[in-house]
């Protein structure tokens, strides 16, 4: 965006002049008006407000001197204070010649809320070609994705993100010896071997137990058998379920007596033979009564009868009390403890089920190793009954070391789809350290940082390089791993680059758009 200083001082001349009919910004109108001027200064700005030295306006208006004034998402050009679509500087093609410009605040007189402040309150008006993309003449690319000329873009940049930067020509950065190629690959996890033991999942094991003292009367199901919700396993005969039938039969019968009576008070008071006091009686007798009869039915529910048992038991089908016990879920019995005739108090465990398809593995770590796992992690074991590597995850570290190892324990969770693990087992796991364990490995020499963020420079063509922000993590010696930003196939500059940042830093040493 070099332009001849004389062009723009012609340019600046002329455009003088046909300012200077607003009675404002030329130096003639300035003298001849400069009382007035003053005046409206003063209307404007009270003495209780303060004002901006540098350009005469309100200090809370002034978006020139406060950069948090200014409109948000709207380039800025640095060089000469003002916005970039109000530059005709840097983009006299933009110029609407019809309207006036107001040169001490880079804007239309039209627009200008600093000269008036009455424009503030009525609102602006609209920036002409919002969306239209200003572009970088000098450089020739979009003005928001111009590095050279707003490197102080850098820090707000995301992941993934560019600025561009552009050379003279091809032949500079070849004839400088900037040299790119696409990344390698280098593995980000630190392997480290620790001894296990498999055991069931216990978010998906039950210990059946009898929640009353009683007399096994018949077992439905043994050690191996897969299991859905819901089977019964064992049945269970006791006395304090033959009394919980009882008091639901009870319950049942007063609840049928009351409704009865509640009926009949019903017709006798709309007949009018019948105080409302009786009715209110009958009514209040009938609540009760099913109170009790639904307290009798979550008697039952609690001893772990479902709704059909309880049915069965309402409808007085038979006089057992037998208390049926379920699984809970669709499983595998891996334990059973009881047999017919056995008598059974309550709380005694009678089968255990466990969901076979996901198996726990129980780690011991040493505190500096556990330091270097994270919940997640992958971690690899191999059994002589599968013959292959099963891999599973991380899901808990203890925060806490055993008093009596001096460890910290970490669980893993390992699909077992087939079956063939077993617990009680002992393996040597293999915990891989990091989410990601081989990504793209550059030289160290190759990553920059900014205001304390990641950047590469990533060639697009031989004259034109794009500085992107990246997520890097150290990998082994003087490499360096890129988990983000990065696509498969981009060249990263290898050679050299610290001459790429220095175009970057034009601008912050003192070149700008225009020199």
């Amino acid at each position: 965006m070099k332009r001849n200083y004389f062009i723009q001082f012609i340019a600046c001349a002329a455009l003088a002049l046909v300012l200077a009919a607003c009675g404002g910004k030329g130096e003639n109108a300035r003298e001849q008006a400069g009382e007035t001027h003053a005046q409206e200064t003063t209307t404007a700005a009270p003495d209780s407000v303060a004002l901006c030295a540098a350009h005469g306006a309100p200090a809370s208006l002034c978006f020139i001197c406060d950069a948090s004034l200014r409109e948000p998402g709207r380039m800025w050009c640095n060089e000469h204070a003002r916005y970039e679509d109000r530059c005709w500087i840097c983009h006299p093609e933009l110029q609407d010649k019809a309207r006036l410009y107001c040169d001490e605040h880079g804007l239309y007189e039209d627009e200008c809320f600093l000269c008036h402040p009455e424009l503030r309150a009525s609102g602006m008006k609209e920036v002409e070609g919002a969306d239209a993309v200003l572009m970088c003449d000098e450089h020739g690319v979009p003005e928001s994705e111009c590095g050279i000329c707003h490197p102080e873009l850098a820090s707000q940049l995301a992941t993934g993100e560019g600025l561009k930067v552009r050379f003279a020509s091809g032949n500079s950065a070849t004839k400088a010896g900037i040299a790119a190629a696409v990344p390698g690959s280098a593995s980000t996890s630190d392997a480290l071997s620790a001894t296990g033991e498999l055991g069931y999942n216990m978010n998906r094991l039950a210990r059946i137990t009898t929640p009353v003292d009683g007399v096994v009367k018949s077992v439905h199901s043994d050690v191996g058998n897969p299991v859905k919700a819901g089977t019964a396993l064992v049945a269970v005969s006791s006395p304090r379920v033959a009394e919980a039938r009882a008091e639901l039969i009870r319950a049942m019968s007063e609840e049928a007596v009351a409704a009865q009576s509640l009926r009949r008070q019903e017709q006798l008071y709309e007949q009018k033979v019948a105080p409302e006091r009786d009715l209110d009686d009958a009514r209040a007798r009938h609540d009760a009564a099913r109170a009790l009869t639904r307290s009798a039915r979550q008697t039952l529910a609690d001893l772990g009868l479902t709704a059909g048992d309880i049915e069965r038991f309402a409808r007085n089908e038979n006089d057992d009390s037998l208390l049926p016990l379920r699984a809970p879920f669709a499983g595998t019995v891996v334990e059973r403890t009881v047999a017919m005739g056995d008598v059974v108090e309550t709380g005694a465990v009678m089968f255990v089920v466990a969901d076979l398809d996901a198996m726990w593995l129980k780690l011991s770590l040493s505190e500096s190793d556990a330091a270097r796992v994270r919940v997640g992690d992958r971690v690899e074991i191999r059994t002589a009954a599968s013959g292959r590597d099963v891999a599973g995850r991380i899901t808990w570290i203890a925060s806490n070391l055993d008093e009596a190892t001096r460890t910290v324990q970490v669980r893993a969770e390992i699909p077992n789809h087939d079956h063939t693990l077993r617990a009680g087992t002992f393996v040597t796991a293999r915990v891989l350290a990091g989410e990601d364990h081989t990504q793209t490995s550059i030289d160290r020499d190759s990553v920059h940082f900014i205001d304390g963020r990641a950047f590469v420079f990533v060639r697009l063509s031989d004259d034109l390089f794009e500085l992107r922000r990246v997520e890097a993590r150290p990998a082994s010696g003087e490499r360096v791993a890129v988990v983000a930003g990065l696509h498969p196939g981009e060249q990263v500059v290898t050679h050299q680059s610290y001459l790429v940042k220095s175009e970057l830093q034009k601008s912050r040493m003192g070149a700008g758009c225009v020199d």
